[in-house]
């Protein structure tokens, strides 16, 4: 099996990742059940706006992980804890990882409403959360389907539609293709 250089990955992730977008009519997001806020206290943030979706694709050569609305590759650390959900990334570490935050009209694609709620960061903001997990960005991902902050300080993944870290991937899938 040859694999496509990362560029070829960004391009068809960027585009998997508008014709998911312009072909869906989202909807929107539950609460976690596991101590996240319900998504009607999500605060709206202009930053976020511009990425308010996340939709579950399959990067041939990681497999299904989750990525916003632009197609950047949205991450966990393995230093929060899902239960209760808990951000433990703050200062300079938010910087270089900028959360998700919440938005009144979170778009899902792929993703099951029920594991998606938010968590209060310690300045007010909401989070979104995946399965109790606080969301993230990494700040060097700058293409559709970068994945440069994988494994950093063996705590960062990417992170799949069930809230489980991207850590190799077994099956990734045969297609060669960027999508569901």
């Amino acid at each position: 099996m040859t694999h496509a250089p990362r560029p070829l990955i960004a391009l068809a992730a960027g585009l998997a990742t508008l014709f998911l977008v312009a072909g869906c009519d989202g909807g929107g997001y539950g609460s976690s059940g596991t101590g996240g806020h319900s998504p009607g206290q999500a605060v709206a943030n202009t930053a976020a706006e511009d990425q308010s979706g996340l939709n579950a694709v399959r990067a041939f050569d990681i497999g299904r992980l989750v990525v916003d609305a632009k197609g950047l590759t949205v991450y966990r650390f393995d230093k929060d804890t899902a239960k209760p959900p808990k951000s433990n990334c703050e200062g300079d570490c938010a910087v270089a990882w900028p959360p998700v935050l919440a938005t009144s009209d979170l778009k899902l694609n792929g993703i099951d409403g029920n594991l998606v709620g938010s968590v209060s960061r310690s300045d007010g903001t909401e989070q979104v959360t995946l399965a109790g997990w606080p969301l993230y960005r990494h700040n060097t991902d700058q293409m559709p389907g970068e994945t440069s902050g994988q494994g950093a300080d063996g705590a960062w993944y990417p992170i799949t539609p069930e809230g489980k870290k991207v850590q190799s991937a077994e099956s990734p899938g045969d297609s060669g293709e960027f999508g569901l």
